[in-house]
């Protein structure tokens, strides 16, 4: 798949089947994350153990409960409600914990930009993804970040499932003309 093609059919996806990807496309998808534009050292952790999926699962949505963001709240309380939206693979970018407001933010950058990358190659090796921040926060708890092998040294700064989509339905384009502008 050309690479516009990929942007042009990638969608956030919420529904995953009940399938594993493939470890040669997870290693092209790690690879476009690792070749994005960066101004720190960033830390790709791979996640397809069930039960730490699980246990992931889990956690984000006692987490989410307890937090006083209301949406979030009311979505975890439903039986229903996946977190993960059940991917069978997660990707975790991190970077070196930093006090300093620049290097933050470049970290930050960083790690949207390695995120971009792989939500791009996931889509042209024919599946979906879902970026999820708020999915972060639980890996500021000690033994969240033990069980899914998140260096200490590190700040979570993007999560992304991936996985083969249930839906399959394609991508609305958006083609506003007003959110462009040009200067010739």
């Amino acid at each position: 798949m050309e690479t516009m093609d990929a942007i042009r059919k990638r969608k956030s996806v919420r529904q995953f089947l009940n399938k594993p990807v493939e470890d040669t496309k997870l290693e092209s998808i790690i690879l476009a994350g690792s070749q994005s534009p960066c101004v720190t050292q960033l830390h790709f952790t791979v996640i397809t153990n069930l039960s730490v999926l699980r246990y992931l699962k889990e956690k984000a949505k006692s987490l989410y409960i307890s937090e006083n963001i209301p949406v979030l709240k009311e979505k975890a309380r439903l039986p229903e409600y996946t977190p993960l939206y059940n991917a069978p693979c997660y990707i975790l970018v991190s970077a070196p914990k930093t006090e300093d407001k620049t290097q933050h933010e470049g970290s930050l950058v960083s790690a949207s930009l390695a995120t971009e990358n792989m939500i791009i190659a996931a889509t042209s090796l024919g599946l979906g993804s879902c970026m999820l921040r708020s999915f972060i926060d639980i890996f500021k708890l000690d033994d969240v970040r033990q069980k899914s092998c998140v260096p200490s040294t590190d700040e979570v700064h993007c999560s992304l499932g991936i996985g083969y989509a249930e839906d399959t339905s394609p991508h609305v384009l958006r083609t506003n003309s007003n959110r462009f502008y040009y200067y010739k």
